[in-house]
């Protein structure tokens, strides 16, 4: 079954993903999910990304106008952002998002920055969900558990548990942690909340995990554990 059906977000026109341990594996997926149901799809990012490389599926698109927002050529998914190194590209502003709903029936993009690390916490300005977006997919790694904080955790010092101790290794209760705090960092209703465990291939004893996640879901929160890389089609 497509993600897309899984969450229940195949009608959704904007859908940020904010976290870490598989904000950009999750985006290109969705993007092909949402193409391949028949709709036009725009992916970016209201921060910054590693600078993908145009293949086959995907093109990197630099909007120069707002008058020309259309960036879809070859029939390949646009990925529309701005290079700022030789690496790394920050993406469309919120007039350019905005202006891009009125083309496209999907804008996937990424909110939030987590230097490649599976879990995250959020400073005050972070993250970057524009007005108007439906829906919000929190994603943490579980690759996560059991490892030092200090080494996994991106932003870890802002944590007081994490700085009295930042060789803490983490557990199923930092995750719910750090799931509720991503929760209210979004603003959001919790109808307009998705919750992704990603790599689930790497906890080989469940019964905690499912535990997690009867625990979000009974607050009221849509949750899934899943393995992003073996969905990849």
């Amino acid at each position: 079954m497509m993600l897309t059906t899984t969450l229940d977000i195949t009608n959704q026109q904007s859908v940020a993903i904010i976290g870490g341990g598989g904000k950009t594996t999750l985006m290109l997926k969705l993007a092909r999910e949402y193409k391949a149901i028949g709709k036009k799809v725009l992916a970016t990012t209201s921060t910054h990304i590693f600078t993908p490389e145009d293949d086959d599926e995907f093109c990197y698109i630099t909007p120069t106008s707002l008058a020309e927002v259309d960036y879809t050529k070859d029939n390949r998914i646009p990925i529309a952002g701005y290079s700022v190194t030789r690496t790394k590209s920050k993406g469309l502003g919120e007039d350019y998002f905005h202006a891009s709903e009125e083309v496209y029936d999907t804008i996937v993009y990424e909110a939030d920055g987590a230097r490649r690390l599976p879990i995250k916490l959020h400073a005050d300005y972070e993250p970057v969900i524009w007005s108007h977006t439906g829906c919000c997919i929190i994603v943490l790694g579980l690759s996560a558990l059991g490892q030092p904080a200090q080494d996994i955790c991106h932003r870890f010092h802002l944590s007081p548990k994490f700085v009295e101790n930042p060789c803490h290794p983490i557990d199923y209760q930092d995750f719910e942690d750090i799931i509720m705090e991503h929760i209210a960092c979004t603003h959001m209703e919790k109808q307009d909340i998705r919750i992704i465990l990603n790599q689930a291939d790497t906890v080989a004893e469940k019964t905690q995990l499912n535990g997690l996640v009867s625990t979000i879901e009974g607050r009221g929160y849509h949750i899934i554990a899943t393995s992003l890389l073996t969905q990849l089609d």
